[in-house]
């Protein structure tokens, strides 16, 4: 998504990407040179500590990440001060109730209650819910400040 989201938010928004992988993070810089874009910052992140300076973005996104986080509500609480004012996170994880064998098998999987009680327990509500992936949930939630 990384692409697709710097190329929505071009020319004057910039999207930090952030991941805890080197390896992931030394594939996106290529991807992006081979792409000419030159609007996203690489973050090396640890699970505890995304590395985002307060108040610097208005979307916090993941896509199939929320299941590696040893504690969601905690790591959703420490990135709230991230968010400028207004900010969102929206999360897309494979659910499940809908997802194949091996996503359910091996657990790289949250159903989508279980996100909205652990975002619910680190301070945000939920704004809004999608259902038009076939595989994965996708909500958007805001801070209550």
């Amino acid at each position: 998504f990384t692409l697709r989201l710097a190329r929505a938010v071009a020319p004057g928004g910039r999207v930090l990407a952030v991941d805890v992988d080197a390896d992931m993070n030394a594939r996106l810089e290529r991807r992006l040179a081979e792409a000419g874009i030159d609007n996203v910052s690489v973050v090396r992140a640890t699970a505890e500590d995304p590395g985002l300076p307060a108040g610097s973005v208005d979307l916090i996104f993941t896509s199939n990440t929320f299941h590696h986080l040893p504690d969601q509500a905690a790591y959703f609480r420490q990135v709230m001060p991230a968010l400028a004012p207004g900010g969102r996170v929206a999360i897309v994880e494979y659910d499940p109730s809908r997802s194949g064998w091996f996503t359910r098998t091996f657990g790289h999987s949250t159903g989508a209650q279980e996100i909205a009680q652990a975002l619910e327990a680190a301070g945000y509500r939920p704004v809004a819910s999608h259902d038009f992936l076939e595989q994965q949930s996708f909500q958007i939630f805001e801070p209550v400040r």
